[in-house]
């Protein structure tokens, strides 16, 4: 187990960071935003994000963080983040009032947390634990980063909801009812991941090195990979597999 999690980690994050590069190509090719919004996303916060606050050694003791570069990492992330929380509201709440102020809102948030976080690390005594260092700042931010995929999964929900509605009707494509399905699965693995760690904090365990984070995070880790990666390059059979076995809509009436 203390080799597999870290494997299903490292997939997590590769898989992850290719769905987000092709969605940037995609975004290029047709100027879209929500496929800007979510590749970017993506490449921030698994390609870049992620492999740079280990690098920085936060997760052990404060003395062995470079607390400049976990900062710069940490901004990495949440300019990802930020980019989740855009991507939400183009796609499913694009004439919504409160979207841009609830991204703008998020995005303070995040910066407030990690502002406290960095004072707390450069304060706190070399021998400490850096997560427990700052550990308040910490949860705060947890909690803007699990909010962006527990609103994604929400609206993916609520919109597959009424979409199998349409499709009883013959007016949705059977397909696009399973894609909301997929993002909401992958919205709500990656959830988990956050919540996992949100309890290695409490728990006082070393987000570096405990199953109470790798074990959860491998196993959801490998979950939003698999769903995210159908969302994006479904395999043609499985694609038909779906729209095939998807209920027909009533016949249309005669005359």
């Amino acid at each position: 187990m203390e080799l597999l999690a870290p494997a299903c980690i490292v997939l997590y994050v590769v898989v992850v960071s290719a769905v987000g590069v092709r969605a940037l190509l995609v975004a290029r090719r047709t100027g879209r935003r929500p496929e800007r919004l979510l590749g970017a996303g993506s490449v921030l916060v698994c390609g870049v994000g992620f492999p740079t606050s280990v690098a920085s050694g936060f997760g052990g003791l404060v003395a062995d963080v470079n607390v400049p570069f976990w900062v710069a990492s940490e901004l990495v992330t949440q300019l990802g983040m930020l980019c989740y929380y855009g991507f939400t509201q183009q796609v499913f709440r694009p004439g919504a009032r409160f979207g841009p102020a609830l991204v703008a809102a998020a995005g303070l948030f995040m910066l407030a947390g990690l502002a406290g976080a960095a004072r707390d690390l450069v304060a706190a005594d070399p021998a400490l634990d850096s997560a427990q260092a700052a550990r308040f700042w910490l949860l705060w931010c947890f909690v803007a980063y699990g909010g962006t995929f527990a609103w994604s999964a929400f609206e993916s929900l609520r919109q597959r909801g009424m979409a199998r509605r349409r499709l009883a009707l013959g007016l949705a494509d059977p397909w696009v009812v399973h894609v909301f399905l997929l993002y909401a699965i992958y919205s709500l693995a990656a959830t988990g991941i956050v919540l996992a760690n949100v309890v290695a904090v409490l728990l006082q365990r070393n987000l570096a090195t405990s199953l109470v984070v790798l074990g959860p995070s491998a196993v959801l880790g490998v979950v939003a990979a698999a769903s995210i990666s159908l969302v994006v390059a479904p395999p043609a059979r499985y694609r038909a597999r779906v729209v095939g076995g998807a209920p027909r809509g009533r016949a249309a009436p005669a005359g």
